[in-house]
């Protein structure tokens, strides 16, 4: 009788295979950390969208001054730096530190005539900022009025 023996021995790779499985290792560590980085940056921009949502809430609780573009009298975003003036094509600004916003959920305040650290409402917070708005201004038609 013969007998076959198998022996399992540690499998060895070419030096090609090795640079190949190491290639893969590296590739794949490099997706998980992309990966993780993407998850990290939507964590902290949907901790930033909810605090800045919590500020333009307030801001409207507030009284905020409605505003509008001055050129087409439309309600447009609020845009940092943007100058703001009491009527259209008049140099007279509104007081430092008044609070703005419009029907679209922006908010902002202004300093030295132009708009500063502009607050968004978050898309969770639409219905509840667009109550406190209508509360103040009436329901405002967002592609035209003059408010």
């Amino acid at each position: 009788m013969i007998a076959i023996s198998l022996t399992v021995g540690p499998m060895l790779l070419s030096p090609g295979e090795i640079t190949t499985k190491l290639d893969t290792a590296a590739a794949l560590r490099t997706e998980q950390q992309e990966a993780n980085e993407m998850e990290s940056r939507a964590i902290r921009n949907a901790a930033r969208e909810l605090s800045e949502s919590e500020v333009a809430l307030s801001r409207v609780e507030a009284a905020c001054v409605t505003v509008v573009d001055e050129k087409t009298f439309k309600v447009a975003r609020l845009t940092e730096g943007e100058s703001v003036s009491v009527v259209a094509g008049e140099n007279r600004t509104l007081d430092d530190g008044t609070l703005i916003c419009n029907a679209l959920g922006d908010t902002a305040e202004v300093w030295d005539g132009v708009v500063k650290h502009v607050a968004r409402i978050a898309p969770a917070d639409k219905g509840e900022y667009e109550n406190l708005f209508n509360q103040q201004f009436g329901e405002q038609d967002h592609d035209a009025g003059k408010t």
